[in-house]
């Protein structure tokens, strides 16, 4: 059965977002990956983007290049410059956007629990890499 999806981010660096309608997944493409998400993963991967983004403890050393963070794909991270990690975030927030106005994809209520979890899951897989 073929797959109906709508791009909902398209940049000519191999970066796409696209929502497949049949399963109601995002798929990712960064660099040379790709990734499938359910809703639940997704937000929770937005949520990690937007958080290791606003790290300013990491980001004002000079000695870091680049961090690892990781995805909801089991044993997958990602050693990632500031620079893919700003395009990563637009990429997702793009997307999310559009995403929201779709209404088999609703972003879902996120509780207090389900932040401070994923706040944990985002500082706790946040590893600096100083490169010299």
């Amino acid at each position: 059965m073929m797959n109906n999806f709508l791009e909902l981010y398209h940049d000519p660096r191999f970066d796409d977002v696209v929502f497949m309608e049949n399963n109601h997944r995002v798929g990712i493409g960064f660099r040379k990956m790709l990734l499938f998400l359910d809703k639940e993963s997704f937000y929770a991967f937005l949520l990690q983007v937007r958080q290791t983004s606003e790290n300013n403890h990491i980001w004002n050393d000079p000695q870091v290049q680049s961090v690892m963070i990781e995805t909801p794909c089991n044993g997958l991270m990602l050693l990632i410059t500031p620079d893919e990690l700003d395009r990563l975030q637009k990429m997702l927030e793009t997307a999310n956007d559009l995403l929201n106005g779709i209404p088999e994809w609703q972003n879902p209520a996120i509780t207090t629990a389900y932040a401070t979890t994923a706040y944990r899951n985002a500082a706790g897989a946040m590893n600096a890499v100083s490169m010299n």
